[in-house]
């Protein structure tokens, strides 16, 4: 019989019956922590988790999972070797030792962890973690699968039949002409905040037919993600693992030297990589990438490509990550260790720069689509001219078209007018709260826009996790100003619904000392969207009697 106590130490307890007697003997089976030493095979990378020695191998791929930087790879996709020699009988590998191990001799060389590992004989009672020591091999998908997930037709062929009605507004052309006749590597910035179409956008340039649009979701894909993202996951999934591969041999290169790495020039100095052979999967249409490629095998297909006629190939980076991941500036109750976080700031710095000018290294045609400027702001000054004559950086697309809802009959004008003028996301939640609450005329028209309203406030907020930035940023919007940005790894419109100010798409240049626009320095502002684009948005800013205005 199993019992459970309140006692944290003690998990589970043996109760037997003697037949001598009619008490119990109870007897206590603690969980014994330890700390185990883990390496990703073919990464270099060492890191320790702390787990509970009889718990089930699946709990360590969860807590190696937790500690892991690849967002988009689960668990459940990890495989794990006992790190011992002698396929399990001889001693422990060292770091050095592990950092050796390659992916083709991992399976045949080392035991594969399925069970408990108090199940395996090193891990007894007397196991203790040495100093150097690697216990735990992690070997992530090699077989990477680069498919959309057939499992969400419905949601993809959703974006596609609204892509059908917006294929030949002004906003989808004029980008779709722009990537079509790219001359040169600089890529195209969709910056926009929430809700206002950035992925709808993908499926509009491909629709148009003028590219070849390949979409990948940069940002995490897992659990409350868009249905649309999870149709991309391993797509998603096999992107990261290739970056989080390639950074290795690049950091190699510049171990210990703090500088920033992974400009066009410098990747472009390494013959061969794993997401070379990412991007020459994308290039011919296949649905796996296989180990490596060199930079002449991208070539090479690119040059085929162009010998048949086929259409620009454009790389769509969606959900692009900030480039600062660190607590809101109001919470102030724990102290940060400003080495530990600068480390940090330049490995993800570092990740995302790479992401980006990977792809442009071969003049190829990048989207980064995002809510926020790391996308454009990813930039190594000392790697351009100081000369002074500012060099073509990037486009941004600032605007987006409206979704074309179709919207019953029965819905109110007033009601419908505002839908109509109001992004996306804001008017399908609204049109969703109208199907399940739909307007009878008993009662004033007024009165049904501010439950409108007064339901939707809850939401947008709960959209923006940091609520004090989101907060503070609509009173700014509230009261019709316009916001500096202060730290230009996020940009203002990260924390809540704003836009930048400019309304059509502009040239940004770069020098020594940073983005130009017009022959001028460039300082990125954030303006509230006027109402006749945003109008659900402003009602839910004003206020109403039921609900505050912020």
């Amino acid at each position: 019989m199993l019992t459970k106590r309140g006692n944290s130490r003690i998990e589970k307890h043996l109760v037997f019956n003697l037949p001598t007697t009619t008490h119990f003997l109870i007897v206590s089976v603690e969980k014994k922590m330890v700390r185990l030493c883990c390496a990703a095979v073919g990464m270099g990378d060492v890191f320790s988790v702390e787990f509970k020695i009889n718990d089930h191998v699946s709990k360590l791929k969860e807590a190696i999972k937790a500690a892991s930087e690849l967002e988009n790879v689960q668990w459940f996709q990890l495989q794990l070797y006992l790190a011992k020699k002698d396929n399990g009988h001889g001693a422990w590998l060292t770091e050095e030792e592990a950092a050796d191990v390659r992916y083709g001799n991992v399976r045949q060389e080392f035991e594969l962890l399925m069970l408990r590992l108090t199940d395996y004989e090193c891990f007894g009672e007397t196991f203790q973690p040495g100093e150097g020591q690697v216990h735990v091999l992690v070997l992530y998908p090699t077989d990477l699968h680069i498919a959309m997930n057939n499992y969400y037709p419905r949601v993809i062929s959703s974006y596609v039949e609204v892509a059908g009605h917006l294929k030949e507004t002004e906003e989808v052309k004029d980008l779709s002409s722009h990537l079509a006749n790219m001359m040169l590597p600089p890529f195209v910035v969709l910056e926009n905040s929430s809700g206002t179409g950035k992925t709808q956008m993908a499926f509009n340039l491909q629709v148009l037919g003028e590219c070849e649009v390949f979409y990948i979701v940069c940002g995490t894909c897992g659990i409350g993600a868009q249905r649309v993202y999870c149709a991309f996951r391993g797509r998603a999934s096999a992107f990261e693992c290739c970056i989080y591969t390639d950074l290795k041999a690049l950091n190699s290169k510049t171990v210990g030297s703090g500088e920033p790495i992974g400009t066009v020039d410098e990747i472009r100095g390494n013959t061969t990589l794993v997401v070379y052979s990412f991007i020459l999967a994308a290039l011919r249409g296949n649905d796996i990438v296989i180990g490596t490629a060199s930079r002449s095998d991208v070539y090479a297909e690119l040059a085929r490509r162009k010998e048949r006629g086929a259409k620009p190939f454009v790389f769509y980076l969606d959900k692009f990550p900030r480039a600062r991941r660190l607590k809101s500036p109001f919470d102030d109750d724990e102290e940060v260790d400003p080495l530990k976080d600068a480390k940090k700031q330049l490995k993800l710095e570092n990740k995302l720069r790479v992401t980006r000018n990977v792809i442009l290294s071969f003049g190829l045609t990048v989207v980064t689509s995002s809510t926020n400027g790391s996308g454009k702001n990813l930039f190594v000054t000392s790697s351009h001219s100081r000369s002074g004559k500012p060099n073509l950086w990037c486009v941004m697309f600032p605007s987006l078209p409206r979704v074309n809802i179709t919207i019953d009959s029965d819905i109110p004008v007033l009601l419908t007018e505002i839908i109509k003028h109001s992004r996306p996301l804001f008017a399908e939640i609204a049109l969703k709260y109208e199907q399940d609450r739909p307007y009878n005329g008993s009662s004033d028209i007024c009165s049904y826009l501010n439950e409108i309203a007064g339901a939707l406030a809850s939401k947008f907020r709960f959209l923006k996790r940091l609520s004090d930035e989101f907060e503070i940023a609509q009173l700014n919007l509230l009261l019709g100003s316009s916001c500096h940005v202060k730290d230009d790894k996020v940009d203002i419109i990260d924390s809540h619904f704003a836009r930048l100010l400019e309304q059509s798409a502009f040239e940004l240049y770069l020098n020594a000392t940073g983005l130009w626009k017009d022959s001028n320095p460039w300082t990125c502002l954030a303006v509230p969207p006027s109402p006749s684009k945003d109008l659900l948005l402003h009602l839910t800013m004003t206020g109403g009697a039921i609900f505050p205005s912020v």
